[in-house]
Protein backbone atom coordinates (compact mmCIF):
# COMPACT_ATOMS: atom_id res chain seq x y z
CA UNK A 1 0.00 0.00 0.00
CA UNK A 2 1.16 3.50 -0.95
CA UNK A 3 1.88 5.61 2.13
CA UNK A 4 -0.56 8.40 2.91
CA UNK A 5 0.18 12.00 2.89
CA UNK A 6 0.27 14.03 6.31
CA UNK A 7 1.14 16.76 7.52
CA UNK A 8 4.77 15.96 9.05
CA UNK A 9 7.87 18.11 10.03
CA UNK A 10 11.37 17.82 10.02
CA UNK A 11 13.52 17.41 13.43
CA UNK A 12 16.18 15.24 11.90
CA UNK A 13 17.71 18.14 10.21
CA UNK A 14 18.42 21.63 11.56
CA UNK A 15 16.33 24.17 11.09
CA UNK A 16 16.86 26.85 8.32
CA UNK A 17 17.42 30.26 10.13
CA UNK A 18 16.05 33.66 8.64
CA UNK A 19 17.10 36.92 10.11
CA UNK A 20 17.49 40.27 8.97
CA UNK A 21 20.95 41.41 7.12
CA UNK A 22 21.02 44.99 8.47
CA UNK A 23 23.65 44.40 11.21
CA UNK A 24 23.69 47.85 11.73
CA UNK A 25 21.11 50.74 12.84
CA UNK A 26 20.89 53.09 10.22
CA UNK A 27 20.13 55.98 12.64
CA UNK A 28 22.62 55.92 15.41
CA UNK A 29 24.52 53.39 13.41
CA UNK A 30 24.73 51.16 16.48
CA UNK A 31 25.66 47.03 16.34
CA UNK A 32 21.85 45.30 16.74
CA UNK A 33 20.99 43.00 19.34
CA UNK A 34 19.00 40.08 18.98
CA UNK A 35 15.52 40.43 20.74
CA UNK A 36 13.73 37.23 20.18
CA UNK A 37 14.08 33.50 18.25
CA UNK A 38 11.11 32.01 17.01
CA UNK A 39 9.87 28.93 15.62
CA UNK A 40 7.61 28.99 12.86
CA UNK A 41 5.74 27.03 9.98
CA UNK A 42 6.71 27.51 6.27
CA UNK A 43 4.56 25.89 3.96
CA UNK A 44 6.25 25.59 0.07
CA UNK A 45 5.52 24.03 -3.27
CA UNK A 46 7.89 21.09 -2.46
CA UNK A 47 8.14 21.46 1.08
CA UNK A 48 6.22 21.89 5.16
CA UNK A 49 9.02 22.58 7.67
CA UNK A 50 9.89 24.72 10.72
CA UNK A 51 12.15 27.79 10.35
CA UNK A 52 13.60 30.21 13.10
CA UNK A 53 13.24 33.72 12.74
CA UNK A 54 15.47 35.71 14.54
CA UNK A 55 14.37 39.00 15.16
CA UNK A 56 16.97 42.25 16.08
CA UNK A 57 16.32 45.58 17.62
CA UNK A 58 18.34 48.53 18.37
CA UNK A 59 19.29 49.55 22.01
CA UNK A 60 19.05 52.37 21.30
CA UNK A 61 15.90 53.87 18.93
CA UNK A 62 14.17 51.15 19.39
CA UNK A 63 14.03 49.77 16.14
CA UNK A 64 12.98 45.80 15.17
CA UNK A 65 14.23 44.65 12.30
CA UNK A 66 12.62 41.05 11.02
CA UNK A 67 14.11 39.02 7.76
CA UNK A 68 13.18 40.35 4.49
CA UNK A 69 13.38 36.98 2.81
CA UNK A 70 11.04 35.19 5.16
CA UNK A 71 8.14 38.29 5.31
CA UNK A 72 8.48 38.90 1.10
CA UNK A 73 8.00 34.56 1.05
CA UNK A 74 4.50 34.37 3.01
CA UNK A 75 1.83 36.80 3.76
CA UNK A 76 1.43 38.25 7.14
CA UNK A 77 1.20 35.53 9.44
CA UNK A 78 -0.16 32.87 7.17
CA UNK A 79 2.42 29.77 6.65
CA UNK A 80 1.68 29.27 2.92
CA UNK A 81 4.53 30.77 0.49
CA UNK A 82 2.98 33.16 -2.18
CA UNK A 83 3.93 30.72 -5.10
CA UNK A 84 2.09 28.09 -3.88
CA UNK A 85 -1.01 30.55 -3.65
CA UNK A 86 -0.19 31.45 -7.35
CA UNK A 87 0.43 27.60 -7.90
CA UNK A 88 -3.25 26.46 -6.07
CA UNK A 89 -5.07 29.87 -8.13
CA UNK A 90 -4.18 28.82 -11.37
CA UNK A 91 -5.35 25.52 -10.70
CA UNK A 92 -8.30 26.80 -9.86
CA UNK A 93 -9.27 29.41 -12.16
CA UNK A 94 -6.98 28.80 -15.19
CA UNK A 95 -7.24 25.19 -15.23
CA UNK A 96 -11.08 24.71 -13.45
CA UNK A 97 -9.53 22.25 -10.76
CA UNK A 98 -12.11 20.72 -7.74
CA UNK A 99 -10.58 21.44 -4.65
CA UNK A 100 -9.91 17.69 -4.12
CA UNK A 101 -7.77 17.98 -7.34
CA UNK A 102 -5.86 20.87 -6.52
CA UNK A 103 -5.01 18.70 -2.98
CA UNK A 104 -3.79 15.92 -5.05
CA UNK A 105 -1.80 17.85 -7.36
CA UNK A 106 -0.30 19.61 -4.94
CA UNK A 107 0.29 16.64 -2.22
CA UNK A 108 1.84 14.72 -5.61
CA UNK A 109 5.34 16.07 -5.63
CA UNK A 110 4.69 18.67 -2.29
CA UNK A 111 3.19 18.77 1.08
CA UNK A 112 -0.53 17.74 2.65
CA UNK A 113 -2.54 20.94 2.37
CA UNK A 114 -6.61 20.52 4.03
CA UNK A 115 -8.89 21.07 2.01
CA UNK A 116 -10.34 23.81 3.70
CA UNK A 117 -7.35 25.70 3.67
CA UNK A 118 -6.93 25.08 -0.05
CA UNK A 119 -10.56 26.75 -0.43
CA UNK A 120 -9.31 29.86 1.61
CA UNK A 121 -6.18 30.28 -0.29
CA UNK A 122 -8.04 29.92 -3.47
CA UNK A 123 -10.02 32.94 -2.49
CA UNK A 124 -6.41 35.20 -1.22
CA UNK A 125 -5.48 34.41 -5.00
CA UNK A 126 -8.38 36.37 -6.36
CA UNK A 127 -7.68 38.72 -3.41
CA UNK A 128 -4.14 39.64 -4.35
CA UNK A 129 -4.82 39.61 -7.88
CA UNK A 130 -7.45 41.95 -7.62
CA UNK A 131 -5.39 44.64 -5.26
CA UNK A 132 -2.67 43.77 -8.07
CA UNK A 133 -4.47 45.22 -10.61
CA UNK A 134 -5.77 47.73 -8.80
CA UNK A 135 -2.23 49.05 -8.28
CA UNK A 136 -1.50 48.81 -11.68
CA UNK A 137 -4.48 51.21 -12.66
CA UNK A 138 -2.14 53.92 -13.83
CA UNK A 139 0.02 51.93 -15.54
CA UNK A 140 -2.99 50.78 -18.21
CA UNK A 141 -3.74 54.40 -18.11
CA UNK A 142 -0.13 55.60 -19.11
CA UNK A 143 -0.11 52.04 -21.74
CA UNK A 144 -3.61 53.33 -23.84
CA UNK A 145 -2.65 57.01 -23.28
CA UNK A 146 0.77 55.73 -25.53
CA UNK A 147 -1.40 53.20 -28.16
CA UNK A 148 -3.78 56.61 -28.90
CA UNK A 149 -6.41 56.21 -26.32
CA UNK A 150 -9.23 53.44 -25.58
CA UNK A 151 -12.45 52.29 -26.93
CA UNK A 152 -14.74 51.94 -23.95
CA UNK A 153 -17.11 48.76 -23.75
CA UNK A 154 -19.74 48.33 -21.10
CA UNK A 155 -21.98 46.01 -20.08
CA UNK A 156 -23.73 44.39 -17.06
CA UNK A 157 -24.99 40.89 -16.04
CA UNK A 158 -27.34 40.13 -13.56
CA UNK A 159 -30.01 37.11 -12.88
CA UNK A 160 -32.90 36.89 -11.06
CA UNK A 161 -32.62 40.10 -9.14
CA UNK A 162 -28.81 39.07 -7.19
CA UNK A 163 -26.95 42.08 -8.15
CA UNK A 164 -25.41 43.11 -11.08
CA UNK A 165 -21.64 42.45 -12.56
CA UNK A 166 -20.37 45.37 -14.16
CA UNK A 167 -17.45 45.59 -16.72
CA UNK A 168 -15.69 47.79 -18.48
CA UNK A 169 -12.97 46.51 -21.34
CA UNK A 170 -11.04 48.30 -23.79
CA UNK A 171 -11.84 47.31 -27.01
CA UNK A 172 -8.43 48.13 -28.48
CA UNK A 173 -6.50 46.23 -26.26
CA UNK A 174 -9.16 43.58 -24.80
CA UNK A 175 -7.86 44.57 -21.47
CA UNK A 176 -10.93 44.65 -19.13
CA UNK A 177 -9.99 48.05 -17.11
CA UNK A 178 -12.38 47.65 -14.37
CA UNK A 179 -15.36 45.78 -12.71
CA UNK A 180 -17.90 46.37 -9.92
CA UNK A 181 -20.98 44.42 -8.38
CA UNK A 182 -23.64 46.75 -7.81
CA UNK A 183 -27.36 46.24 -6.57
CA UNK A 184 -29.09 46.93 -10.10
CA UNK A 185 -28.11 48.83 -13.37
CA UNK A 186 -29.42 51.84 -12.44
CA UNK A 187 -27.78 55.71 -13.38
CA UNK A 188 -26.97 56.71 -10.16
CA UNK A 189 -24.42 53.73 -9.21
CA UNK A 190 -23.14 54.37 -13.04
CA UNK A 191 -22.41 57.45 -12.81
CA UNK A 192 -20.23 56.86 -10.03
CA UNK A 193 -18.82 54.14 -11.78
CA UNK A 194 -17.98 56.02 -15.05
CA UNK A 195 -16.40 58.96 -13.14
CA UNK A 196 -14.05 56.37 -11.65
CA UNK A 197 -12.99 55.32 -15.53
CA UNK A 198 -13.02 58.77 -16.18
CA UNK A 199 -10.61 59.81 -13.64
CA UNK A 200 -8.34 57.29 -14.25
CA UNK A 201 -8.30 56.59 -18.06
CA UNK A 202 -9.97 59.70 -19.15
CA UNK A 203 -12.18 59.99 -21.82
CA UNK A 204 -12.53 57.10 -24.51
CA UNK A 205 -12.61 57.84 -27.69
CA UNK A 206 -16.19 55.91 -28.16
CA UNK A 207 -18.16 53.95 -26.24
CA UNK A 208 -19.69 50.84 -27.65
CA UNK A 209 -23.12 50.20 -24.97
CA UNK A 210 -26.39 48.37 -25.41
CA UNK A 211 -29.38 49.56 -25.22
CA UNK A 212 -30.35 50.05 -21.52
CA UNK A 213 -31.35 53.11 -19.90
CA UNK A 214 -29.31 53.23 -16.79
CA UNK A 215 -25.95 52.99 -19.39
CA UNK A 216 -27.21 55.01 -21.89
CA UNK A 217 -28.14 57.73 -18.94
CA UNK A 218 -24.79 57.43 -17.14
CA UNK A 219 -22.71 57.99 -20.60
CA UNK A 220 -24.91 61.09 -21.53
CA UNK A 221 -23.98 62.70 -18.09
CA UNK A 222 -20.55 61.50 -17.65
CA UNK A 223 -19.07 61.40 -21.35
CA UNK A 224 -21.68 63.66 -23.51
CA UNK A 225 -19.15 64.47 -25.96
CA UNK A 226 -18.18 60.62 -26.77
CA UNK A 227 -19.90 58.81 -29.66
CA UNK A 228 -22.21 55.80 -28.36
CA UNK A 229 -21.94 52.77 -30.70
CA UNK A 230 -25.85 50.63 -30.16
CA UNK A 231 -24.76 47.02 -30.27
CA UNK A 232 -26.59 45.44 -33.54
CA UNK A 233 -27.41 42.38 -31.26
CA UNK A 234 -29.14 44.35 -28.77
CA UNK A 235 -30.91 46.67 -31.34
CA UNK A 236 -32.26 44.21 -33.41
CA UNK A 237 -33.12 42.19 -29.82
CA UNK A 238 -34.85 45.12 -29.10
CA UNK A 239 -36.74 45.60 -32.19
CA UNK A 240 -37.98 41.96 -32.17
CA UNK A 241 -39.13 42.78 -28.87
CA UNK A 242 -41.16 45.37 -29.69
CA UNK A 243 -42.59 43.37 -33.23
CA UNK A 244 -43.67 40.19 -31.58
CA UNK A 245 -44.04 40.40 -27.97
CA UNK A 246 -47.82 41.19 -27.80
CA UNK A 247 -48.94 38.64 -30.31
CA UNK A 248 -46.40 36.24 -29.08
CA UNK A 249 -47.54 36.04 -25.90
CA UNK A 250 -51.08 35.88 -27.00
CA UNK A 251 -50.26 33.04 -29.65
CA UNK A 252 -48.00 31.28 -26.86
CA UNK A 253 -50.78 30.96 -24.76
CA UNK A 254 -53.29 30.39 -26.65
CA UNK A 255 -51.26 27.12 -28.16
CA UNK A 256 -50.93 25.81 -24.36
CA UNK A 257 -54.09 26.34 -23.38
CA UNK A 258 -54.55 23.94 -26.46
CA UNK A 259 -52.19 21.29 -25.23
CA UNK A 260 -51.56 20.23 -28.43
CA UNK A 261 -47.46 19.68 -27.76
CA UNK A 262 -48.14 18.03 -24.65
CA UNK A 263 -50.91 15.65 -26.35
CA UNK A 264 -48.57 15.16 -28.99
CA UNK A 265 -45.67 13.63 -26.99
CA UNK A 266 -47.84 11.20 -25.30
CA UNK A 267 -49.31 9.69 -28.93
CA UNK A 268 -45.69 9.97 -29.94
CA UNK A 269 -44.42 7.59 -26.74
CA UNK A 270 -47.69 5.69 -27.41
CA UNK A 271 -47.15 4.84 -31.00
CA UNK A 272 -43.26 4.00 -30.33
CA UNK A 273 -44.61 1.44 -27.42
CA UNK A 274 -46.94 0.15 -30.24
CA UNK A 275 -44.64 -0.23 -33.14
CA UNK A 276 -41.97 -2.55 -31.17
CA UNK A 277 -45.11 -4.86 -30.26
CA UNK A 278 -47.02 -4.91 -33.61
CA UNK A 279 -46.47 -7.98 -35.72
CA UNK A 280 -48.77 -7.18 -38.54
CA UNK A 281 -46.37 -5.79 -41.54
CA UNK A 282 -49.60 -3.26 -42.82
CA UNK A 283 -49.94 -1.47 -39.37
CA UNK A 284 -45.81 -1.81 -38.53
CA UNK A 285 -45.51 0.43 -41.45
CA UNK A 286 -48.67 2.98 -40.96
CA UNK A 287 -47.32 3.00 -37.60
CA UNK A 288 -43.22 3.63 -38.58
CA UNK A 289 -44.80 6.56 -40.60
CA UNK A 290 -47.06 7.94 -38.37
CA UNK A 291 -43.91 8.32 -35.90
CA UNK A 292 -41.53 9.71 -38.31
CA UNK A 293 -44.52 12.68 -39.05
CA UNK A 294 -44.49 13.27 -35.39
CA UNK A 295 -40.78 13.18 -34.77
CA UNK A 296 -40.75 16.21 -37.72
CA UNK A 297 -42.67 17.98 -35.48
CA UNK A 298 -42.06 17.06 -32.10
CA UNK A 299 -37.78 17.15 -33.01
CA UNK A 300 -37.50 20.32 -34.51
CA UNK A 301 -34.77 22.06 -32.74
CA UNK A 302 -34.58 25.38 -34.96
CA UNK A 303 -31.26 26.80 -36.02
CA UNK A 304 -30.36 27.58 -32.75
CA UNK A 305 -31.35 31.19 -32.26
CA UNK A 306 -33.18 32.34 -28.86
CA UNK A 307 -36.24 34.47 -28.91
CA UNK A 308 -36.90 36.60 -30.81
CA UNK A 309 -34.99 35.92 -33.42
CA UNK A 310 -37.02 32.29 -33.86
CA UNK A 311 -40.28 31.98 -32.74
CA UNK A 312 -40.29 28.07 -32.00
CA UNK A 313 -43.89 28.19 -30.53
CA UNK A 314 -44.50 29.59 -34.28
CA UNK A 315 -42.38 27.04 -36.25
CA UNK A 316 -43.97 24.02 -33.98
CA UNK A 317 -47.64 25.73 -35.14
CA UNK A 318 -46.45 25.82 -38.78
CA UNK A 319 -45.27 22.16 -38.91
CA UNK A 320 -48.27 20.89 -36.88
CA UNK A 321 -50.61 22.55 -40.40
CA UNK A 322 -47.70 20.16 -42.85
CA UNK A 323 -48.01 17.04 -41.61
CA UNK A 324 -52.51 17.64 -41.40
CA UNK A 325 -52.61 16.18 -44.70
CA UNK A 326 -49.83 13.61 -44.79
CA UNK A 327 -52.23 12.32 -41.07
CA UNK A 328 -54.90 12.36 -43.13
CA UNK A 329 -53.65 10.17 -46.01
CA UNK A 330 -52.65 7.28 -43.27
CA UNK A 331 -56.53 7.51 -42.08
CA UNK A 332 -57.92 7.02 -45.64
CA UNK A 333 -55.17 4.37 -46.11
CA UNK A 334 -56.19 2.39 -42.86
CA UNK A 335 -60.05 2.78 -43.60
CA UNK A 336 -59.16 1.41 -47.50
CA UNK A 337 -57.87 -2.26 -45.63
CA UNK A 338 -60.79 -1.82 -43.04
CA UNK A 339 -57.89 -1.24 -39.94
CA UNK A 340 -58.54 0.96 -37.32
CA UNK A 341 -55.86 2.81 -35.22
CA UNK A 342 -57.07 4.74 -32.23
CA UNK A 343 -53.61 6.15 -31.57
CA UNK A 344 -53.23 7.44 -35.46
CA UNK A 345 -57.46 9.01 -34.87
CA UNK A 346 -56.20 10.62 -31.46
CA UNK A 347 -53.49 12.37 -33.58
CA UNK A 348 -56.04 13.60 -36.23
CA UNK A 349 -58.23 14.93 -33.37
CA UNK A 350 -55.32 16.61 -32.03
CA UNK A 351 -54.20 18.65 -35.08
CA UNK A 352 -57.83 19.91 -35.80
CA UNK A 353 -57.66 21.77 -32.38
CA UNK A 354 -55.39 24.32 -34.02
CA UNK A 355 -58.64 24.98 -36.40
CA UNK A 356 -61.62 27.37 -36.37
CA UNK A 357 -64.52 27.96 -36.03
CA UNK A 358 -63.84 28.59 -31.92
CA UNK A 359 -63.21 32.09 -31.30
CA UNK A 360 -59.96 31.13 -29.55
CA UNK A 361 -58.72 29.10 -32.07
CA UNK A 362 -59.45 31.60 -35.05
CA UNK A 363 -57.27 34.06 -32.67
CA UNK A 364 -54.67 31.46 -32.81
CA UNK A 365 -54.47 31.40 -36.84
CA UNK A 366 -54.61 34.82 -37.05
CA UNK A 367 -51.97 35.30 -34.54
CA UNK A 368 -50.06 33.61 -36.70
CA UNK A 369 -50.75 35.10 -39.38
CA UNK A 370 -49.14 38.56 -38.09
CA UNK A 371 -46.37 36.76 -36.39
CA UNK A 372 -44.85 35.73 -40.04
CA UNK A 373 -45.69 39.12 -42.10
CA UNK A 374 -43.95 40.48 -38.88
CA UNK A 375 -41.01 38.04 -38.94
CA UNK A 376 -40.68 38.42 -42.62
CA UNK A 377 -39.88 42.54 -42.04
CA UNK A 378 -37.59 41.35 -39.02
CA UNK A 379 -35.53 38.89 -41.15
CA UNK A 380 -34.85 42.32 -43.80
CA UNK A 381 -34.18 44.30 -41.10
CA UNK A 382 -31.35 41.92 -39.74
CA UNK A 383 -30.05 41.92 -43.84
CA UNK A 384 -30.40 45.72 -43.87
CA UNK A 385 -27.79 45.75 -40.87
CA UNK A 386 -26.16 43.08 -42.79
CA UNK A 387 -26.15 41.10 -39.79
CA UNK A 388 -24.89 37.37 -40.27
CA UNK A 389 -24.16 34.53 -38.04
CA UNK A 390 -20.83 32.56 -37.36
CA UNK A 391 -20.00 29.69 -35.19
CA UNK A 392 -21.87 30.78 -32.14
CA UNK A 393 -25.28 32.04 -33.81
CA UNK A 394 -25.91 35.70 -32.85
CA UNK A 395 -21.96 35.88 -31.70
CA UNK A 396 -20.04 37.53 -34.26
CA UNK A 397 -17.76 40.47 -33.85
CA UNK A 398 -18.87 43.20 -36.99
CA UNK A 399 -16.84 45.46 -37.79
CA UNK A 400 -16.90 47.80 -40.97
CA UNK A 401 -14.67 49.24 -42.75
CA UNK A 402 -15.01 53.03 -44.27
CA UNK A 403 -16.63 51.66 -47.27
CA UNK A 404 -18.43 48.81 -46.04
CA UNK A 405 -19.86 51.69 -43.38
CA UNK A 406 -20.96 53.85 -46.50
CA UNK A 407 -22.73 50.67 -47.99
CA UNK A 408 -24.04 49.98 -44.95
CA UNK A 409 -25.75 53.38 -44.87
CA UNK A 410 -26.78 53.35 -48.07
CA UNK A 411 -28.58 50.20 -47.45
CA UNK A 412 -30.25 51.45 -44.55
CA UNK A 413 -31.45 54.54 -46.39
CA UNK A 414 -32.94 52.33 -48.91
CA UNK A 415 -34.79 50.16 -46.33
CA UNK A 416 -36.38 52.96 -44.79
CA UNK A 417 -37.58 54.13 -48.06
CA UNK A 418 -39.13 51.02 -48.36
CA UNK A 419 -40.77 50.73 -45.16
CA UNK A 420 -42.76 54.17 -46.17
CA UNK A 421 -43.67 52.94 -49.71
CA UNK A 422 -45.15 49.73 -47.73
CA UNK A 423 -46.95 51.66 -45.18
CA UNK A 424 -48.99 53.09 -47.98
CA UNK A 425 -49.89 50.10 -49.54
CA UNK A 426 -53.51 49.31 -49.02
CA UNK A 427 -53.40 45.65 -49.31
CA UNK A 428 -51.40 45.24 -46.07
CA UNK A 429 -52.78 44.40 -42.72
CA UNK A 430 -53.71 47.10 -39.85
CA UNK A 431 -51.18 44.88 -37.70
CA UNK A 432 -48.25 44.88 -40.18
CA UNK A 433 -48.44 48.57 -40.85
CA UNK A 434 -48.06 49.33 -37.38
CA UNK A 435 -45.14 46.57 -37.02
CA UNK A 436 -43.25 48.45 -40.06
CA UNK A 437 -43.72 51.82 -38.00
CA UNK A 438 -41.82 50.29 -35.16
CA UNK A 439 -39.20 49.31 -37.29
CA UNK A 440 -39.10 52.81 -39.41
CA UNK A 441 -39.19 55.15 -35.96
CA UNK A 442 -36.34 52.72 -34.13
CA UNK A 443 -33.99 53.19 -37.43
CA UNK A 444 -34.37 56.51 -37.59
CA UNK A 445 -34.03 57.16 -34.13
CA UNK A 446 -30.50 55.12 -33.40
CA UNK A 447 -29.00 55.19 -37.35
CA UNK A 448 -26.49 57.28 -35.92
CA UNK A 449 -25.40 54.93 -33.22
CA UNK A 450 -25.74 52.31 -35.72
CA UNK A 451 -23.36 53.79 -38.01
CA UNK A 452 -20.76 55.52 -35.65
CA UNK A 453 -17.94 56.16 -38.35
CA UNK A 454 -14.52 54.85 -37.62
CA UNK A 455 -11.95 56.79 -35.71
CA UNK A 456 -8.16 57.79 -36.82
CA UNK A 457 -5.23 57.79 -33.49
CA UNK A 458 -1.94 59.08 -33.13
CA UNK A 459 0.31 56.19 -32.00
CA UNK A 460 4.10 56.31 -31.93
CA UNK A 461 4.15 54.19 -35.04
CA UNK A 462 2.21 57.30 -37.20
CA UNK A 463 -1.50 57.62 -37.46
CA UNK A 464 -4.04 54.42 -37.33
CA UNK A 465 -7.75 53.70 -38.26
CA UNK A 466 -9.56 51.87 -35.67
CA UNK A 467 -12.36 50.04 -37.36
CA UNK A 468 -15.02 49.77 -34.35
CA UNK A 469 -17.17 46.53 -33.44
CA UNK A 470 -20.93 46.84 -34.19
CA UNK A 471 -21.50 44.83 -30.94
CA UNK A 472 -20.68 43.88 -27.35
CA UNK A 473 -19.80 40.47 -28.12
CA UNK A 474 -16.44 41.03 -26.39
CA UNK A 475 -17.87 41.94 -22.96
CA UNK A 476 -20.77 39.17 -23.66
CA UNK A 477 -17.64 36.27 -24.36
CA UNK A 478 -16.51 37.42 -20.71
CA UNK A 479 -19.39 36.88 -18.58
CA UNK A 480 -20.29 33.68 -20.07
CA UNK A 481 -16.53 32.45 -19.60
CA UNK A 482 -17.07 33.10 -15.79
CA UNK A 483 -20.84 31.35 -16.14
CA UNK A 484 -18.41 28.20 -17.83
CA UNK A 485 -16.16 28.53 -15.18
CA UNK A 486 -18.23 28.32 -12.64
CA UNK A 487 -20.44 25.39 -14.49
CA UNK A 488 -17.24 23.09 -14.43
CA UNK A 489 -16.63 23.54 -11.03
CA UNK A 490 -20.10 22.66 -10.23
CA UNK A 491 -21.24 20.10 -12.20
CA UNK A 492 -24.87 22.32 -12.46
CA UNK A 493 -26.31 25.19 -13.95
CA UNK A 494 -26.49 26.55 -10.65
CA UNK A 495 -23.60 29.47 -10.77
CA UNK A 496 -24.98 32.92 -9.25
CA UNK A 497 -23.79 31.87 -5.70
CA UNK A 498 -19.77 31.94 -7.39
CA UNK A 499 -20.82 34.53 -9.78
CA UNK A 500 -21.77 36.76 -7.32
CA UNK A 501 -19.32 35.63 -5.02
CA UNK A 502 -16.34 35.58 -6.99
CA UNK A 503 -17.44 37.43 -10.18
CA UNK A 504 -14.98 40.51 -10.25
CA UNK A 505 -12.51 38.39 -9.76
CA UNK A 506 -12.76 36.27 -12.60
CA UNK A 507 -13.60 38.86 -14.80
CA UNK A 508 -9.78 40.43 -14.19
CA UNK A 509 -8.43 37.40 -14.39
CA UNK A 510 -9.59 36.85 -17.87
CA UNK A 511 -6.62 39.52 -18.60
CA UNK A 512 -4.38 37.22 -18.11
CA UNK A 513 -5.11 35.47 -21.46
CA UNK A 514 -3.39 39.18 -22.66
CA UNK A 515 0.37 38.72 -23.26
CA UNK A 516 1.14 42.25 -23.23
CA UNK A 517 -1.40 42.70 -19.94
CA UNK A 518 0.71 39.98 -17.88
CA UNK A 519 4.06 41.43 -19.22
CA UNK A 520 2.92 45.19 -18.27
CA UNK A 521 1.77 43.87 -14.25
CA UNK A 522 4.16 41.13 -13.88
CA UNK A 523 6.20 40.29 -16.23
CA UNK A 524 6.11 36.84 -16.79
CA UNK A 525 3.83 33.59 -14.87
CA UNK A 526 7.21 33.15 -12.98
CA UNK A 527 6.96 36.72 -11.52
CA UNK A 528 3.48 36.32 -10.12
CA UNK A 529 4.01 35.29 -6.50
CA UNK A 530 6.99 38.01 -6.04
CA UNK A 531 4.88 40.76 -7.22
CA UNK A 532 1.60 39.28 -4.74
CA UNK A 533 4.70 40.07 -2.19
CA UNK A 534 4.89 43.63 -2.72
CA UNK A 535 1.09 44.25 -2.38
CA UNK A 536 0.07 46.92 0.02
CA UNK A 537 -2.63 46.57 3.04
CA UNK A 538 -4.76 49.23 1.78
CA UNK A 539 -5.27 47.31 -1.89
CA UNK A 540 -6.01 44.37 0.20
CA UNK A 541 -9.18 46.07 1.84
CA UNK A 542 -10.08 47.74 -1.54
CA UNK A 543 -10.21 43.85 -3.36
CA UNK A 544 -12.04 42.58 0.20
CA UNK A 545 -14.63 45.77 -0.34
CA UNK A 546 -15.05 44.69 -4.82
CA UNK A 547 -15.79 41.03 -3.40
CA UNK A 548 -17.71 41.36 -1.08
CA UNK A 549 -19.91 44.37 -3.29
CA UNK A 550 -20.53 47.55 -4.19
CA UNK A 551 -18.80 49.94 -2.10
CA UNK A 552 -17.47 53.54 -3.78
CA UNK A 553 -14.75 53.52 -2.10
CA UNK A 554 -12.83 54.53 -5.52
CA UNK A 555 -15.70 57.34 -5.66
CA UNK A 556 -14.42 59.55 -2.62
Amino acid sequence: MGKKNSISFCTSQPQKRFESSVEFCPRCQRLLKVEKSRTRRLVTLDSDERVTEVVKYCPVDGLRFVSESLRSATPGRSPYSYDLIVRIGRLRYRRHYQIVEIQDEIARDGPFIPRSSVQRLCFHFLRYFIAVHLESLSLFAEYTGVNGGYVLQIDGSQNHGRGTLILAKDMMSGTRLFACRFPSENKEDLVVFLGYIKLVFGVPLVAIRDGGTGIVNALDEVFPEVYQVYCHFHFLRALGHALFDYYHKRFKNGMNSLGVSGKLHHLYRLVCKQKGRCQKPFVSSVLNELSELLEYVLNYSGEGLCYPFELRVLRFYEKCIEIEKPVHDLVKKCAKEYVHLKSLCDVQKTLRLLHSPPRVRGRIHRDAERLRNREKWFNKSREALRWRNGPVPLSTQIQWSDKELQKARRGINDFLSTLKSEQENKDNSKSLIRGLGIIEDRFTKYQDNLLVPNIKIETIKGEKVIELERTNNGVEKDFRACRRHARRLRGDKNVEGIIQREGVGLLLLLNMDISQYVQIVYGSWECMGKRFSKVEKKSLEYADLLLKGYNPWWAQ
